[in-house]
C-alpha cells in the first residue's frame, strides 16, 4: 500500500485565501480588528502573509464573521482527498469512513 503524506495546512495559501474572502466580503482589516478585540493589526497581516495561523477561536470567529465555514479559510495539502471523501459521501448525516484510513 502506497504511504499518504501527511496532512498539513499550507500557511501561505490559507494567508491568501482568508485575505481574499475578507476582501470579497468588503471588510477592512481595521473591522476585523476590531471584531476580533485586537488593539493591533499586526496578527491579521502576519495570518495573511502566511507567517502562522491563527488560533482555531479566532478562525472559527473569522469563519462567522465572513458567512463562511472555516474549511472555506484553510488550506492544506491534502484538500483533493478532501474534495473526493465529500463528493462520494456528500453531508448525508452518516459518518462516512475517513478520507485517510485512520
Amino acid at each position: 500500500m502506497a504511504q499518504m503524506e501527511f496532512p498539513v495546512i499550507d500557511l501561505q495559501a490559507t494567508g491568501r485565501r482568508i485575505k481574499e474572502v475578507r476582501e470579497k466580503k468588503g471588510i477592512t482589516v481595521k473591522t476585523l480588528q476590531m471584531f476580533l478585540g485586537f488593539n493591533e493589526p499586526v496578527s491579521i497581516y502576519k495570518w495573511q502573509r502566511g507567517e502562522c495561523l491563527p488560533t482555531f477561536d479566532n478562525m472559527y470567529a473569522m469563519a462567522c464573521l465572513f458567512g463562511v465555514g472555516i474549511d472555506d479559510l484553510l488550506v492544506g495539502n491534502r484538500q483533493e482527498v478532501v474534495f473526493l471523501h465529500f463528493r462520494l459521501w456528500g453531508r448525508r448525516g452518516q459518518v462516512p469512513p475517513s478520507p485517510l484510513n485512520i
